[in-house]
């Protein structure tokens, strides 16, 4: 359809803007959209709204066309319209959701889709999304439920059973995770993601053989998925076949190569390889590509350790609390620095704080009461 937005084709003959003109052009546009005639169908769209139709259809489709454009901040303006002519539009209210979790925007999101969900109760995608986003919030129990709530609607949501698996996961619930994992593999078989949930699960219920299967289904699934590769490299780490860990991680970075997790994986393989400048190398790799990433500064003190630079890793042990105050394990791996070199008084002050941050820690624990013997021995003058 040639001349929407260009008004000089047609001088002669302006366009009426009574009602069967109006129904005309919209049905025009939205026919270019759905014969995938985007740019028609834009043209037609911007040409309609510059008109002043007030169509909710017009700029929910204008902004479903942008969205796939990747223009987000234009499809959210046409998605807010759309609600405000018609206050009730279901999937205005929940694609506006999609875009504004996009932007990082998540408490807005989360309102919007609890408001589709308010109007339509049997949106079972509504409660799916919702549920994405109360994880990213940190609300565990509350996304359980909305997960819950899509499975009841669709009890053939194989996408909210492994999302639910992994809250439950995350909630502890190992064993309910576990199922839920395979009802989802049940429903969809070829669902590679899925079968690396269960990789997970099985790892943390030290399942690892078991996990190991599930990873591998994932990859045959999906040969180019570099987080499973990444995570069947430190299953088969932890099994004593290093060769193949670091053939599994190696294969992950070739597919994603900013894939910070899986340089700091290789780091550590190699590592267990005593190949230490290596390490170091892949270590500091994944620091470059996130420089936040405190598992890797832990593994780069423990290398600087190993190779002697104890200086150089008490600041990597420093840099990684500063990063992140309530994580144990980093004040755990500082103490046990300063035991080995003597230096009691200070080892002491570091497990005691990394007891207050992690105080289930069995390793921890074990440490705590050996340096309390040392410090004890230290200063009677024993040591």
């Amino acid at each position: 359809m040639n001349g929407f937005g260009d008004q000089n084709k047609s001088k002669n003959k302006p366009i009426k803007k009574n009602n069967h003109s109006k129904k005309q052009l919209t049905s025009q546009a939205l026919k270019f959209h759905a014969q995938g005639k985007l740019e028609e169908a834009r043209k037609c769209y911007q040409y309609c709204i510059n008109q002043g139709f007030e169509d909710q259809r017009l700029f929910y489709n204008y902004g479903v066309l942008l969205n796939g454009l990747g223009k987000l901040q234009e499809a959210e303006s046409l998605y807010r319209k759309a609600i405000s002519i018609n206050p009730d539009f279901v999937q205005a209210y929940y694609n506006l959701g999609l875009i504004l979790k996009n932007l990082g925007k998540l408490q807005e999101a989360e309102s919007l889709y609890r408001k589709a969900i308010s109007i339509s109760p049997d949106f079972a995608q509504a409660y799916y999304s919702l549920g994405l986003i109360l994880k990213s919030l940190g609300k565990l129990q509350e996304a359980e439920v909305s997960y819950r709530s899509a499975i009841e609607i669709n009890p053939n949501y194989a996408e909210a059973y492994s999302n639910l698996g992994i809250i439950l996961k995350d909630l502890g619930k190992l064993q309910e995770a576990e199922l839920s994992t395979r009802k989802a593999i049940e429903i969809k078989p070829n669902y590679a993601e899925a079968h690396a949930n269960l990789g997970s699960i099985l790892t943390n219920q030290k399942r690892l053989q078991e996990a190991e299967v599930s990873y591998r289904s994932a990859i045959e699934i999906n040969p180019n998925y570099a987080e499973a590769y990444s995570n069947l490299g430190t299953i088969l780490k932890v099994l004593g076949k290093s060769k193949e860990a670091e053939l599994s991680t190696c294969k992950a970075i070739e597919i994603k190569p900013d894939f910070a997790e899986a340089h700091a994986n290789l780091g550590s393989i190699l590592t267990s390889q005593k190949r230490l400048q290596e390490a170091e190398l892949s270590t500091r790799k994944a620091i470059e590509l996130n420089s936040n990433y405190v598992k890797a500064y832990l593994n780069l003190g423990e290398i600087y350790r190993k190779q002697k630079k104890l200086q150089k890793a008490e600041l990597t042990f420093l840099r990684a609390i500063e990063i992140n105050p309530k994580f144990g394990q980093s004040y755990f791996q500082l103490s046990k620095l300063y035991s080995k070199q003597n230096e009691y008084i200070k080892a002491n002050k570091q497990i005691n704080l990394a007891i207050k941050y992690d105080p289930n820690n069995h390793l921890i624990q074990g440490e705590l009461t050996r340096l309390k013997l040392l410090l004890s021995m230290y200063k009677e003058g024993k040591i």
